[in-house]
């Protein structure tokens, strides 16, 4: 199956396409040359040819868990196929309507339950860096 990779930068009206490239490397190469500050980020999505469900593809998936207990409360596929999901941080906090603390993370899965138990692996290890050091190192 072939790949393509799009470098885009912008948002919403602005957001376009700077290139297209058939390897990974030469997409993020040209991304980190053409990003000039921290303001004008380029993005290197990839895309099945061909292939517009994207059948047999990893792909993106928003996954939001419960802090506490892991347990599911949203999972969805991305709309785009943005590269390196794993490098985005994961947003843990409150909304307006939930009592609970959440968890949401980005993931690449094959289907949504790989993408839940990648997410719960992921917010064990949040929650396991987020121990007192000093608590531990007290004698």
């Amino acid at each position: 199956m072939s790949l393509v990779y799009l470098v885009t930068s912008g948002e919403y009206s602005d957001y376009g396409v700077d290139a297209v490239f058939s390897t990974r490397e030469a997409a993020v190469a040209f991304a980190a040359e053409k990003a000039e500050n921290r303001w004008n980020v380029r993005w290197v999505e990839v895309y099945p040819l061909d292939n517009p469900d994207g059948a047999g593809i990893r792909r993106p998936w928003s996954v939001e868990l419960y802090y506490a207990t892991g347990d599911l409360r949203d999972a969805v596929p991305e709309s785009n196929w943005a590269l390196d999901p794993i490098d985005r941080e994961p947003w843990v906090g409150k909304r307006a309507y939930d009592v609970a603390t959440m968890f949401r993370v980005t993931v690449l899965a094959d289907t949504e339950e790989q993408a839940v138990k990648a997410a719960n692996e992921r917010r064990v290890q949040h929650k396991a860096m987020q121990i007192d050091t000093e608590t531990l190192a007290t004698p």
